[in-house]
């Protein structure tokens, strides 16, 4: 049976027992320089996504939605045409980015259209009970609808019901 001197850390007789002892001994790193290790990284991973964000922005505002056929519940339901000079006057239009609807209010007179550009990463809907309903549109896609009668029309995404929105309809 080992002495307590030796049991307690006594004097190392060797490398192989030195060796032997550290190898049981658990290190555990505490203290300020891992917390600075962790405050670096935290800055580090904060920078990456806030930049990445601006990044994704900028690229979404540099370039066009082209338009696809929606798929409808509602036999009211408008194509848009590639953008033009001619009928970019005649349609107001959303911009989904980041789930959100921008703006999230939008007016428009009696006869004239509202599109729906989705310059997000996952698909989208526009859906009014009753009135509308625009199907998936799709990343880089847009759906369009001519609204001929005055109201208001709330409007949600209906993948994403916290993203909402008002067609006020003059």
């Amino acid at each position: 049976m080992p002495s307590r001197r030796q049991r307690e850390g006594g004097p190392i007789r060797g490398v192989m027992e030195a060796e032997s002892r550290a190898r049981r001994q658990v290190w555990i790193i505490s203290g300020p320089t891992s917390m600075t290790i962790l405050v670096v990284w935290g800055v580090i991973i904060f920078a990456i996504g806030f930049f990445d964000g601006r990044q994704m922005r900028e690229v979404s505002e540099t370039t066009s939605v082209p338009a696809v056929a929606p798929v409808s519940n509602s036999g009211r339901v408008t194509v848009a045409p590639a953008a033009s000079p001619t009928n970019a006057i005649s349609a107001a239009r959303v911009t989904i980015r980041l789930l959100k609807f921008s703006p999230d209010k939008i007016e428009v007179k009696s006869g004239e259209r509202v599109e729906w550009a989705n310059a997000d990463l996952t698909p989208h809907t526009a859906t009014a009970q009753g009135m509308f309903n625009s199907g998936a549109i799709n990343a880089g896609a847009s759906w369009s609808h001519t609204f001929n009668q005055p109201g208001t029309f709330p409007y949600v995404c209906t993948f994403h019901p916290e993203m909402k929105g008002i067609v006020v309809v003059h």
